[in-house]
């Protein structure tokens, strides 16, 4: 129904009960009629109420968010004392499972600060996006709404994939079979002299040369050349080859390898089969965390066709590759590690989780 038809529904109702009222007399005709000029009245005065002075203030829980958890969000009403009925509070969001909506009703409208607080739950590894919210005013029938967008400041948020906690022996159990890698790419070689420098505040009194910084009058240090160390690569094979449940299992075994690099302060970067601009440099610490983490929430499926090809040579030593039992064996001889998602290899996080710690043998009990 159009809004011009329910209001013409409304004023002949009024005047039917009025002339009704008029007509035949008697208290109950006239009750009626003041109760129907009663809720007109309100329902007139709930439409001209001025919801552009509501204020709605949101506040999300710390971070970060991980797949499959949830996150807190608290919304603050503050509104002008106008006599309305009722108002409906419509928060909207966009995420990888779609729009979804929280819908609240306040039937106490004015005067103190309200707080409505809910969850997302089952957050699901992407983006999420919270827009404005939608403040809706209505009479007690529904017939006449009016509505307002209240401006919010755009929130985008990336929800990490989900991981499990290794010990730090676990993940060196991968990471090159137990080899202790270097918390930055690169570091001076001591034993490798390529010539002198100015000094520069801060550079260790040993390294001055001086010899030469008696000829020149001035300090000189020696100046080394950078020597390479060992990095892991941690390959993630093209996602057509997966499912798309184990597709989101293998970016969550990435992650909670890279989760636990960065709290063993080991270099470590991950990079996928057949996208080399989807590629995060070797780093630790938490803001290189914080870019893995985000690269791999963003991280798209069956973007690429299945390859054979291991695209070339630059992915070579200290590799682990996650891919399918039915492409692991273009892998052997070009990986040190191959983890295998799907059938044929682990089906959850837990799963993989279990298969990292040892095997203790089972005590004899003597009788």
């Amino acid at each position: 129904m159009g809004i011009r038809f329910r209001g013409g529904v409304v004023l002949l109702g009024t005047l039917t009960t009025l002339l009704f009222a008029i007509f035949t007399g008697g208290l109950l005709a006239w009750h009626l009629c003041d109760f129907l000029l009663v809720l007109l009245a309100v329902a007139i005065f709930s439409q001209l109420g001025p919801l552009s002075s509501v204020v709605i203030t949101r506040e999300l829980g710390p971070g970060p968010y991980y797949a499959g958890r949830w996150l807190d969000v608290t919304l603050t009403v503050r509104a002008t004392k106008w006599p309305w009925l009722h108002l409906f509070v419509v928060d909207r969001l966009e995420s990888a499972q779609g729009e979804m909506e929280h819908r609240f009703v306040l039937t106490t409208v004015g005067g103190r600060a309200q707080t409505i607080g809910y969850q997302v739950t089952e957050l699901a590894r992407g983006t999420l996006e919270f827009g404005n919210i939608t403040l809706i005013t209505s009479d007690f029938f529904g017939l006449f709404q009016r509505s307002i967008d209240i401006n919010q400041e755009p929130i985008k948020l990336h929800v990490w994939p989900s991981v499990v906690g290794l010990s730090r022996t676990e993940l060196k159990n991968y990471l090159g079979h137990g080899q202790q890698f270097d918390v930055h790419r690169t570091r001076q070689a001591f034993t490798q002299l390529v010539g002198v420098r100015e000094y520069v505040l801060g550079d260790r009194l040993s390294h001055i040369h001086w010899k030469t910084s008696a000829r020149t009058g001035e300090f000189k240090v020696k100046y080394f050349e950078p020597e390479n160390r060992s990095e892991c690569i941690v390959m993630l094979d093209t996602s057509r080859h997966f499912t798309p449940f184990d597709w989101e299992l293998a970016v969550s075994i990435a992650a909670s390898l890279a989760y636990q690099a960065s709290r063993s302060r080991l270099a470590l970067r991950i990079a996928t089969l057949d996208q080399p601009t989807h590629e995060v440099p070797a780093s630790s610490g938490n803001v290189a965390l914080a870019k893995i983490m985000d690269f791999l929430s963003v991280l798209p499926y069956g973007n690429q066709e299945p390859s054979t090809s291991l695209g070339g040579a630059r992915y070579a030593h200290n590799m682990l590759v996650i891919t399918t039992s039915a492409h692991q064996a273009t892998w052997r001889g070009n990986a040190e590690s191959i983890i295998v998602v799907g059938t044929g290899g682990f089906t959850s996080l837990p799963n993989w989780r279990e298969s990292l710690r040892p095997i203790r043998p089972r005590t004899q009990v003597s009788r």
